[in-house]
């Protein structure tokens, strides 16, 4: 497949024979947005059509059984609003129910930018979503336990750096309070790295597949991500909708926008090169065009039905702005 947006730029990786450089092969393969853009994430794992995605990346992430995670997954949500009327919406990533024998809630969150502000926005999240029960339960005992998957580009223990960490509730002797509460920080830019650089075969085996899914998350190289693909196990149908759906996402002229200017901003943040490199008067001439062009991208996906919360981290405007629009 081929595009003539210009997010979908085509790299050419050509192979020359030393004896008199002739060239024997051409690979082609397309740059697309990676599923770690958390608008892309949202949609691909929060789809309510789409439930196999969610369902293979929750049971290696939970080590259940696939099909038991598919037949009793729900799709909750993921707007909530905090009792106190004066408190602010809150957009998590995705949020599901999966009701076993066992019944939990798992909110899955991708951490691009991790700093204190989100690992404490984090915690509000994991927090509201448990307390959020108390509405609809009589009795404290029948609250379900809560686990929140972080999805990071960092260790969040730069001491121990564990690849798939897993926080509890434990006093100094290490005894667990409860099993009511979860957080599970796992590092994608590692597991990536582990995949392409490192020895995956040193990890026990259910390990190795949560590695691949960090990975995935990762990947735009279209000709990577089908190998990564053909190593999950997953269902040939799955595999194709989600080479699909990331196409047909990457060729959409407003995520293309969002993304670019995110890792634009992202970048420059990570370097320490903001606004200081830029002369005044271009920079704010900067400013006034790339707010134009937010307030048209944040009406396509008013349009969309994406919620105000999520459009204005993806946009940079106000609610209050996107509320007049």
């Amino acid at each position: 497949k081929t595009t003539t947006k210009w997010l979908a730029n085509e790299i050419y990786f050509i192979h020359f024979l030393l004896k008199g450089g002739i060239i024997i092969s051409t690979t082609k393969s397309k740059q697309l947005i990676p599923m770690s853009f958390d608008l892309l994430f949202k949609k691909m794992f929060g789809d309510e059509n789409h439930k196999e995605r969610v369902s293979y990346l929750v049971s290696a992430l939970l080590n259940l059984p696939y099909e038991e995670v598919k037949e009793n997954i729900e799709i909750l949500p993921n707007d909530k609003k905090l009792r106190n009327k004066n408190s602010k919406r809150q957009a998590q990533d995705v949020v599901v129910r999966i009701i076993l024998s066992v019944n939990r809630r798992v909110s899955l969150e991708m951490n691009m930018n991790y700093s204190l502000a989100n690992k404490n926005r984090n915690l509000m999240y994991l927090a509201s979503m448990y307390s959020n029960e108390l509405k609809n339960k009589e009795d404290y005992a029948s609250l379900e336990p809560c686990i929140q998957v972080n999805f990071n580009t960092i260790y969040t223990d730069t001491k121990n750096k564990v690849l798939y960490d897993i926080y509890s509730l434990r006093n100094d002797y290490g005894n667990e309070l409860t099993d009511m509460i979860k957080i599970i920080n796992l590092n994608i830019a590692e597991c990536y790295d582990i995949c392409y650089n490192k020895n995956i075969n040193k990890y026990e085996k259910d390990l190795q597949e949560i590695i691949k899914y960090g990975a995935l998350l990762m990947e735009k190289d279209y000709n990577k991500l089908e190998t990564i693909l053909e190593e999950l196990k997953m269902e040939e149908e799955v595999k194709e909708d989600i080479l699909d759906s990331m196409e047909e996402y990457s060729e959409d002229e407003d995520f293309s926008y969002l993304y670019y200017d995110a890792e634009r901003d992202r970048r420059a943040l990570e370097n320490g090169l903001k606004t200081e490199a830029r002369a005044e008067g271009l920079e704010e001439g900067r400013k006034e065009g790339r707010k134009e062009r937010n307030i048209e991208i944040a009406k396509s996906l008013l349009e969309q039905n994406i919620d105000i919360e999520v459009i204005s981290k993806s946009t940079g405007l106000t609610e209050e702005e996107i509320r007049l629009l």
